[in-house]
């Protein structure tokens, strides 16, 4: 073994984790996102923001976001992602 072997070890690719989802946890998933959504829309309506929620489940080539957001001459685009817990940044 060369000391350019030992500098620039090649590494196997890692493999990919993946599991199985039942239906149910499949639901409680869509559930969680569909409620941020909603928690969104209402927070975005309680600062003065129109807002509304653009259900759209099926993947495109040119993906839409989740919720819309206007205020004055301002528009906000958001694609939600919900978490187990709450982190707001």
């Amino acid at each position: 073994m060369s000391l350019r072997d030992i500098a620039n070890p090649k590494k196997k690719p890692r493999e990919r984790y993946t599991r199985q989802l039942s239906a149910k946890e499949v639901r409680a998933m869509k559930k969680r996102g569909y409620d941020a959504e909603r928690e969104l829309v209402h927070m975005l309506r309680d600062v003065g923001f129109s807002a509304i929620r653009v259900p759209v489940s099926a993947p495109s080539k040119e993906p839409l976001p989740d919720v819309f957001a206007i205020k004055d001459n301002i528009i906000i685009a958001v694609e939600v992602k919900a978490q187990v817990r709450y982190a707001y940044y």
